[in-house]
């Protein structure tokens, strides 16, 4: 065979690789949460041959979508700037640029998803500012960080942009100014838009008219009891599915979970927000983890107001970033759990 042959059959087998994804009567997208892994300056991180390799175990798991997560920084909750983390820890621009071109050769698409990191692990949900001209300066800083990550989603062709995640405080404070954030960013950007509220904020925020989606973290508590067996665990699901729907239906807007996870522990489902660094002595239960993501994905799959699912977290290296307690299901039963159902038709 020529080499011209063998370019050609390559060519082809990138070409269709779109074609090749799975075809819903509405497209949905079975998503992870995509994390630059940070050790050894990023070695293994975005843009590496490591994540190359990770990409594609991915896709034949059956992901066909990505987030992206590059961070700005603030020194605490009450801090009024935002400060570009530019390559720090090896995470850069370029490096998420080849992980895009990856992603789209084999056919997946990617989301940026920007995320603020505050010192010492305070939440960006419980931001806090001493009267209207604080926030005004806060919100300026954070619009010129929304901005800059607009541009470059179109540049870079993202598919999805996010504009914020869990801002909590922020979006109740002033929904005007973040409509008037929102336009700014279609003048920029110009694919689908969503917000990714915290579960408890998604009710409350007041511009999900001006989004293409509702976007929800799906961290509600599930029972009070470690180890809930499997059939409370689906009647939880069943309530927050039916929640999920009620809001998608008075909005008039798709509900895309922009996070859904679990960590490997006996209490997942009691706290599934709760970070590796907070639990001292974790109860390490892979086996709960993964009847976790089965009670989700069997509340939810199918159901018409829901346009995609993105697991909750997923590093570069395919491994836990903070121990086997983390949330990443690589590995893990949940793996198993999570490609069953990508691999199967949504509609």
């Amino acid at each position: 065979m020529s080499e011209i042959v063998r370019w050609l059959l390559a060519w082809l087998v990138l070409a269709s690789a779109p074609a090749l994804a799975r075809k819903d009567a509405h497209p949905f997208q079975r998503g992870v949460c995509y994390a630059h892994a940070w050790g050894w300056s990023g070695q293994d991180g975005y843009g590496s041959e490591t994540s190359a390799r990770t990409l594609e175990r991915l896709h034949k798991l059956g992901v066909e979508w990505l987030s992206l997560t590059p961070f700005g920084f603030m020194a605490s909750v009450t801090a009024s700037d935002i400060r570009m983390m530019g390559a720090h820890g090896g995470e850069s621009d370029e490096r998420m640029r080849a992980d895009v071109n990856r992603a789209h050769a084999l056919g997946m698409k990617v989301t940026l998803k920007p995320h603020l990191w505050i010192r010492h692990g305070e939440w960006q949900g419980d931001l806090k500012w001493p009267d209207d001209e604080a926030f005004r300066r806060w919100f300026a800083s954070f619009r010129a960080f929304a901005l800059r990550y607009a541009a470059l989603a179109e540049q870079d062709h993202y598919d999805l942009y996010v504009i914020g995640t869990e801002l909590k405080s922020a979006t109740a404070r002033d929904p005007a100014a973040w409509r008037a954030l929102i336009a700014e960013v279609r003048k920029v950007y110009k694919g689908p838009l969503t917000y990714a509220a915290n579960w408890d904020e998604a009710e409350h925020v007041a511009f999900w008219d001006a989004l293409d989606f509702i976007g929800v973290d799906a961290y509600a508590p599930l029972t009070r009891t470690p180890g809930a067996k499997d059939a409370e665990l689906c009647v939880a699901w069943g309530g927050l599915a039916k929640a999920l729907g009620a809001l998608s239906l008075r909005v008039g807007k798709p509900i895309l979970l922009t996070e859904l996870g679990y960590r490997a522990t006996r209490d997942a489902a009691m706290a599934p927000a709760t970070w590796p660094e907070s639990d001292p002595n974790p109860h390490y239960d892979p086996g709960h983890q993964a009847a976790c993501y089965r009670a989700a994905y069997d509340a939810l799959w199918g159901k018409p107001w829901l346009a995609g699912i993105y697991v909750w977290k997923w590093f570069t290296d395919s491994k836990d970033e903070s121990g086997q307690t983390d949330f990443s299901p690589a590995g893990k039963p949940a793996e198993a759990v999570m490609g069953d159902y990508y691999r199967r038709d949504f509609r």
